[in-house]
């Protein structure tokens, strides 16, 4: 696992939330939980701008629900990941800063 792994969500929720996001530092792999992000499509919803990121995944854009921040078992992202998203770094890292922080 890495972080900015984009993971198809196998669980309860994926036609809603097809994606998860890990953006967990690999400091912290060792635990049992990994720190997500889910992503919904976009004609879900109209994101708010620098807190929802869009993310494209196979040609179709997502929005980064960063508002629904939550953790998972590791054991639910042992599968493959989709992509990795890490060139969405600097987005990602601002819309948590803003739900977390304000700024």
């Amino acid at each position: 696992m890495a972080q900015f792994d984009v993971y198809e969500n196998q669980g309860e929720g994926k036609n809603l939330y097809p994606y998860f996001i890990d953006i967990q530092n690999p400091l912290f792999e060792r635990l049992n939980e990994r720190i997500v992000v889910p992503l919904t499509a976009l004609s879900n919803l109209k994101p708010i701008r620098h807190l929802h990121p869009l993310i494209r995944i196979q040609n179709h854009q997502y929005v980064l629900m960063t508002n629904l921040l939550t953790s998972v078992s590791a054991t639910q992202l042992r599968h493959e990941p989709v992509l990795n998203a890490d060139i969405h770094r600097a987005d990602v890292v601002a819309a948590l800063d803003l739900l977390v922080m304000g700024i």
